[in-house]
């Protein structure tokens, strides 16, 4: 539930604070795949400093391997009966099911991504990926 509105923007500073070291990292990583210019701190001495694109080659590796990887959909199952366990093995080949329709009706679409394809490249080079996806 929600709670005053000072109350609510005090825990999103609160949170903002907390996971600032993670966010700049997140950044810094970010820099690395976009292949801007690398330099080290002057207090850790003098050093020669150079760019390397192993972080965009390997970046990319992983996306492109993610991207056309096998979707998995796991719902977890505690004791539930074997009619309960099959209901839930339909209802997750349902949506990955879904998920393939979208994409393939998405395709015809130029400039249209598929959602396996946009999810990976936030994960992979991002660090996150969180999404709610409506499939109508």
């Amino acid at each position: 539930m929600l709670e005053e509105a000072g109350k609510e923007i005090d825990k999103a500073l609160t949170i903002g604070a907390r996971t600032q070291e993670w966010r700049d990292r997140l950044e810094d990583d970010y820099e690395l795949f976009r292949l801007e210019s690398f330099a080290i701190p002057k207090e850790e001495g003098v050093w020669e400093n150079f760019t390397c694109n192993l972080a965009r080659v390997l970046g990319d590796y992983v996306v492109d391997n993610l991207s056309d990887a096998r979707r998995r959909l796991w719902i977890p199952i505690d004791n539930e009966g074997k009619k309960k366990r099959a209901d839930l093995s339909d209802t997750e080949r349902l949506a990955i099911g879904l998920i393939l329709m979208a994409d393939s009706i998405m395709s015809g679409i130029p400039e249209c991504v598929d959602v396996q394809s946009a999810l990976v490249w936030d994960a992979a080079i991002r660090g996150m990926s969180i999404s709610r996806v409506f499939l109508y």
